[in-house]
């Protein structure tokens, strides 16, 4: 018999996608749940509940301070305040200064430089009217300046006709990230909250680590969910990261951002498993299989009865399904190999007590973000710090990483020179790079500035929408949407019509005057090998016709000499934000992976319209 659908369960990459105001909305409704199971099991009403669950903390929190120590305590405020703002201020302009020189950002630095902005315009909405404009006003000036602000276009453009895309191109851009920065800003209260949520978590974190007094299983597994996988990723430590790593049997030489991207694709491949698992049914699986599904998730597996693989299998897809306790957490737990005779809950207690203090910190400003109430400057301040530091490591890891290629590019070539017997060597493969992965979305993208456009139009579509949505499930009127938001929302709109404006300009233009082939000419979603290939060799300094075939072959999974649009365009996205070396078969991985969370997606979507189907002809 199948195992039941897990409510709002969504693939890897969807829930990495969420704004702040789908998470807000989506921490409503799992406290209206949680306040009807007390009333159920309390036999009242779920009003007569609320006091009960949410003024017993706020009680504690409420002792009256004196007026030194309230003027005391504005004065640290503050004085953070104005550290946060000028520190993020400098992070913002170095990073600005990075993309307008041509770097690209590392998948930390775009979080950070999106969090920073999303931040300045919170503490200071009135920038908007400032910066936006200003910012319109000196793009033309900005490109000429700054010419490597963008990848390489195509060699036979027109002087005039590439300065009309780059300036087109920019614009797209910079729509894009201001978007991305309002869905990154937080809701905020109406009125001034009591921290009684903060103090829940804080009181939760002490019991657990000062083992004084045993939290209950209800706030282990409410607490854990905050612990999302992206965030418990970017802040493990690297012994913490090679213990998973070989749990998983990954390899766990590398640096540590290939560490972590190793992990981060394994858990999107296991949420995409567990979907499709949940959905046929654990009963449907061979023993061969659940052999390999427990020890996919580092479970024992060998000489286990296939009863027992079974349980422990139900187990995970309900702790990481149905109690949407994030599969890193849950993994964790398995690399400290306790007993197992402690039960699962004890086990994410004894993980969570090991979490390092960023961690705990980041997981303290989701929890205010979600509920509207005031994240402390200091703690924001501290995790800003730390995640600069990260940064820099980084930096300097592949920094150190390039090194050791030169000397072993150097080390060979010194033996060849030595070697003066004749011998036939095979020709070098070339190893593919991010910057031939950006060269493909170059040529990709230029090609479709109009899908770029209407992407972000469907964003606005959707935030609006979590909006209303916010609006119907708060009640009591307690969120809403920030000034700055609010203003930089706007802001967008305006620039999208501009945009739109420009764009059937350009379009037309090019429909009159081009006389190159458009990237798939006939609109059926597909293009040829020998399509993309020709689209990529047309960019200035484009990788050679060889790499391009190699990467050509290695996207076309199905060997049919055709390619799905979209899902190059996935990958592509993908590999074009990791700086990690990857070999031949671990691309074809990711392909398979895509491929694999665009049926998940599929089967999701056709009970949905089948649903939609019946309300339609009733």
């Amino acid at each position: 018999m199948p195992h039941k659908t897990a409510k709002n369960v969504k693939l890897w990459q969807d829930e990495e996608e969420k704004s702040k105001v789908e998470e807000a909305v989506e921490a409503m409704k799992k406290k209206k749940e949680l306040l009807k199971e007390k009333a159920f099991q309390m036999e009242c009403s779920p009003e007569e509940v609320e006091p009960i669950v949410t003024v017993a903390p706020a009680a504690a929190a409420a002792a009256k301070k004196t007026i030194w120590q309230r003027v005391k305590h504005e004065a640290v405020h503050y004085y953070n305040g104005f550290k946060l703002l000028y520190l993020e201020i400098k992070i913002a302009a170095r990073l600005l200064w990075q993309v307008m020189n041509g770097k690209i950002l590392s998948r930390r630095e775009r979080r950070q430089f999106l969090r920073t902005a999303a931040d300045i315009f919170r503490l200071v909405p009135f920038l908007v009217f400032l910066l936006i404009p200003f910012m319109e006003f000196m793009l033309p000036v900005a490109i000429k300046l700054f010419p490597n602000m963008l990848p390489s276009t195509f060699e036979d453009k027109s002087k005039k006709e590439e300065n009309k895309k780059k300036q087109l191109k920019v614009k797209i851009q910079m729509a894009k990230f201001l978007q991305d920065t309002v869905e990154e800003m937080a809701v905020t209260a109406k009125q001034k909250k009591t921290q009684e949520v903060v103090s829940e978590f804080a009181n939760f974190f002490e019991k657990i680590r000062t083992k004084g007094e045993q939290p209950s299983n209800e706030d282990i597994l409410r607490f854990s969910k905050l612990f999302e996988d992206q965030i418990t990723l970017d802040n493990m430590s690297r012994a913490q990261l090679k213990a998973i790593n070989r749990l998983l049997t990954l390899p766990t030489i590398g640096t540590n951002n290939y560490l972590r991207f190793q992990l981060r694709m394994k858990l999107r491949q296991l949420r995409a498993d567990d979907l499709l698992i949940q959905r046929e049914g654990v009963d449907s699986l061979t023993e061969q299989e659940l052999q390999s599904a427990c020890q996919a998730r580092g479970m024992r597996a060998i000489g286990v009865p296939a009863a027992r693989l079974r349980s422990q299998l139900r187990q995970w897809l309900e702790l990481h399904l149905d109690e949407q306790i994030p599969a890193s957490l849950l993994l964790m737990s398995r690399a400290l190999y306790l007993p197992e005779n402690v039960s699962k809950v004890d086990q994410l207690k004894e993980t969570l007590s090991q979490l390092p203090e960023t961690l705990v910190e980041e997981a303290e400003i989701k929890i205010c973000e979600v509920s509207g109430e005031k994240v402390d400057n200091k703690v924001r301040l501290d995790v800003l710090k730390k995640e600069e530091q990260m940064i820099a490591e980084e930096k300097e890891e592949l920094l150190h990483e390039e090194e050791e290629k030169k000397k072993k590019i150097e080390a060979v070539a010194a033996e060849i020179l030595e070697d003066k017997a004749p011998e036939i060597k095979p020709t070098a493969v070339e190893d593919i790079s991010q910057e031939d992965w950006l060269s493909i979305k170059a040529s990709l993208a230029l090609a479709s500035e109009r899908d770029e456009l209407e992407k972000i139009k469907e964003d606005r579509v959707e935030y609006q929408e979590e909006l209303r949505e916010l609006a119907t499930e708060d009640e009591k009127h307690i969120l809403e949407e920030s000034l700055g938001s609010l203003r930089l929302g706007k802001k967008v709109d305006v620039m999208i019509n501009k945009i739109e404006e420009r764009l059937k300009l350009i379009e037309a233009e090019i429909d009159d005057q081009s006389t190159e082939p458009r990237l798939d000419a006939d609109g059926d979603g597909k293009i040829s090998l020998q399509e993309m290939i020709s689209a990529v060799r047309r960019l200035k300094n484009a990788p050679s016709e060889a790499k391009c075939q190699r990467i050509a072959e290695m996207l076309d999974q199905d060997h049919d000499g055709t390619l799905d649009l979209d899902d190059v365009e996935m990958v592509v996205e993908l590999l074009s934000m990791e700086d990690v070396d990857l070999t031949p078969e671990q691309i074809r991985d990711i392909v398979d992976l895509l491929a694999k969370e665009s049926k998940v997606r599929k089967a999701n979507e056709q009970p949905m319209n089948a649903k939609e189907g019946g309300e339609s002809t009733q």
